[in-house]
């Protein structure tokens, strides 16, 4: 593949990521600093996606671990031991993942924030159950856990 189709490619990935996104409740984007754009839910940036490809995806460190742990994404490039985590879509089917990896950053700051109105009035129009019994053990027995105390 040339480096212009490339290109395209990923600017139709960075779209098709924006799109679903930013449909989520609460979620914001607006355009990343070093290109690509950006989602917040209140002022909590959980992630962004580069025009190059790259999905960097922000998480406590206890979650990040676990998400590495099941195989989802590899420590941030830059910042390895930061909750940074970095993720390159090389291919269509790497969409799905990048929204994965995202959604589970998404759910986690609901849960955390979940005293904010904002985040609990998103979290009412999730079925966090079925959002979590869709992940990987380890990532979801860390969400779980918030969850039980959310609900306790």
């Amino acid at each position: 593949m040339s480096d212009a189709a490339a290109k395209h490619d990923s600017f139709e990935f960075v779209t098709a990521i924006s799109a679903e996104v930013s449909t989520w409740p609460a979620v914001t984007d607006s355009d990343h600093r070093d290109g690509g754009r950006e989602f917040h839910v209140g002022t909590t940036e959980i992630g962004h996606v580069h025009r190059s490809g790259l999905v960097d995806v922000q998480y406590r460190l206890q979650l990040r671990d676990a998400v590495i742990a099941d195989g989802l994404t590899a420590p941030h490039t830059l910042a390895p031991r930061s909750g940074w985590t970095s993720f390159r879509i090389t291919d269509a089917g790497d969409v799905d993942q990048a929204l994965t990896l995202l959604r589970v950053s998404y759910i986690d700051t609901l849960l955390v924030r979940s005293h904010t109105h904002i985040c609990r009035a998103a979290l009412d129009e999730l079925d966090v159950d079925d959002e979590l019994d869709a992940l990987p053990e380890l990532t979801r027995n860390e969400l779980e856990g918030l969850y039980s105390e959310l609900l306790a």
